[in-house]
């Protein structure tokens, strides 16, 4: 329900690593709230976001 910026801070600082060895962070099931927040931060232009687990896991 809630993503503290600490929260946000560690994904770009994960998936900064992760391009590093050609990984990537894929989100998905996020609840409304916490994906206008990504939304709004502009993450859905860094991460892809899926709305189910399996759609996440079709896009590897």
């Amino acid at each position: 329900e809630y993503m503290s910026s600490a929260g946000l801070k560690v994904l770009l600082d994960t998936e900064e690593k992760l391009k590093k060895e050609e990984g990537q962070i894929k989100l998905c099931c996020l609840r409304p709230h916490v994906k206008e927040v990504c939304n709004a931060a502009g993450f859905n232009q860094i991460f892809k976001i899926y709305n189910t687990v399996q759609e996440g896991v079709a896009s590897f």
